[in-house]
């Protein structure tokens, strides 16, 4: 077997230097996006991984996608880690600012409140006490049945069974119902000097920061298939399903339900060529964003012939992108989200004391994601002699074309499969299986100004009235936006 080099082409060195501009415009338009959003497009367009038979994991899925902090585009979000998601900063800026306002409070107040702060924590580590004692008598069961393996779902199966029959819940509604009382009271004493803009502040941080507000989601479609029990209405309960083979996270749901989409859609096809010039600049949307390269092509060929391979390249004219379906679905954001908390003054403070660790993540908000299914990419060689040359000297292994993982000859787990070659046409076609989806990008809003402050214009709340008609519109007549082929 030949040694093999690595060659990699930008857009800007290809033969259709306008192909991002061309592909921008055509989700754009596609998604119906208007000022004051924009699109953020992917650097490489991943897969979105969706189950049939596996809503809640799929909910999961989602909200890893459009949970993350857009600096710029094109954009890699990193890793669905909280550290990099928009939800984790979120919380600490209210944490700074509700910290703020409750040290403009009298001593007296504050007294007061901390007292109340400590019965919290009696009854917190009282409901802890109690989630000690079953996790102790689950180890015990555990080492007993031979279950060693947490991330497992026999392991995590068996736990939550445990834990749901074991529990006092009599006791756990006593503790909870104490601790509201507290915070009750809390809410009393802060009335006393506090407006009431500063107490929905502290109220939305709350919603943040306390268990019981949380979404809850499996990490694996199995564990969901084999817990009987498990759907939305019952498993937002941190003390069963508190564990490592499930995320607690904030409550972020899908605007249509996530298994519809993978039975539903027309094709759709975006062409993107040398020939033509799109009316729609990323760079006007995006001016200074210092976002990432956008590759045109990354491959292995053999060694020797990488400078032939990308001479062949750089003259490629035309590729064809297809879906199956294409849709955008917006991100439902629970109470512990409001955009008008961007507006007030303690908030405003603790951005501009730190723009790099909260201003920057914040400022773009994730509206929705924009998500293709069974796509197909077409590429089009300058002639019969290109394409023997490319045929001839690409090597195995994986690669990407317009940011799309493609695998040559067989399958790479997330790359799409060569599915033909025609040497008359000169062309050469990869592409996905039909349930397999990504994203390409996501429709943002930003949410603070160059200044630090929010424009008035874009305090509202996050889904605007047209939002709210176009979501209807979306459920009602799904194929809205794939009806055409924009050429």
């Amino acid at each position: 077997m030949p040694d093999l080099t690595h060659v990699s082409l930008n857009v800007d060195d290809s033969g259709i230097k306008d192909a991002l501009n061309q592909w921008f415009e055509a989700i754009t338009v596609l998604a119906g996006i208007q000022n004051p959003h924009k699109l953020a497009l992917l650097g490489m367009i991943s897969t979105f991984e969706l189950i049939p038979d596996t809503e809640l994991y799929d909910q999961f899925i989602f909200r890893s996608w459009v949970d993350r902090s857009i600096i710029n585009s094109p954009t890699d979000p990193g890793s669905p880690s909280f550290m990099s998601r928009y939800s984790t900063t979120y919380q600490e800026m209210l944490l700074q600012a509700t910290l703020a306002i409750d040290s403009e409070l009298s001593a007296e107040v504050r007294a007061q409140i901390e007292t109340k702060m400590q019965d919290i924590t009696v009854q917190q580590q009282k409901l802890e006490a109690e989630l000690d004692r079953v996790r102790t008598a689950w180890n015990k069961v555990a080492a007993a049945e031979g279950l060693t393996d947490p991330t497992s779902v026999d392991y995590a199966v068996a736990q939550t069974g445990f834990y749901s029959t074991e529990l006092e819940y009599s006791k756990i509604t006593q503790y909870r119902t104490a601790i509201g009382g507290y915070l009750e009271d809390i809410d009393k004493l802060r009335a006393k000097q506090l407006s009431a803009d500063d107490r929905n502040l502290i109220a939305i941080h709350q919603y943040c920061e306390f268990d019981e507000y949380k979404m809850i989601r499996p990490k694996t479609p199995d564990i969901e298939r084999k817990i009987p029990q498990l759907n939305a209405a019952t498993i937002d309960n941190p003390l069963v399903y508190g564990t490592v083979a499930f995320e607690m996270g904030q409550d972020i749901l899908p605007s249509i339900s996530l298994p519809a989409f993978l039975s539903r859609g027309t094709y759709h096809g975006i062409e993107l060529s040398a020939s033509r010039t799109a009316s729609l600049t990323h760079e006007s949307e995006w001016r200074g964003s210092l976002g990432g390269s956008f590759d045109f092509f990354q491959l292995n060929v053999h060694e020797g012939a990488a400078t032939k391979v990308t001479e062949v390249i750089k003259r490629v004219g035309k590729l064809e992108i297809g879906f199956q379906n294409i849709e955008e679905i917006f991100a439902i954001r629970g109470q512990w989200f409001s955009i008008g908390a961007f507006s007030h003054p303690a908030v405003l403070s603790a951005l501009k004391k730190n723009p790099k660790g909260l201003k920057a993540p914040l400022t773009y908000l994730v509206l929705s994601a924009i998500v293709v299914r069974g796509i197909a990419i077409t590429v089009h060689f300058e002639n019969s002699d290109d394409w023997d040359t490319f045929t001839q000297h690409s090597g195995s292994g994986g690669g990407s074309i317009f940011g799309i993982p493609i695998g040559l000859g067989v399958g790479h787990g997330d790359s799409a499969t060569e599915q033909g070659r025609n040497r008359q046409d000169s062309t050469i076609t990869f592409g996905d299986t039909p349930l397999q989806c990504r994203v390409v990008g996501f429709r943002v809003q930003q949410v603070i100004d160059d200044g630090g402050a929010s424009p008035l214009e874009l305090l509202e709340p996050y889904r605007s009235a047209a939002v709210e008609a176009y979501v209807e519109e979306l459920k009602k007549n799904p194929s809205k936006l794939i009806s055409f082929t924009l050429k």
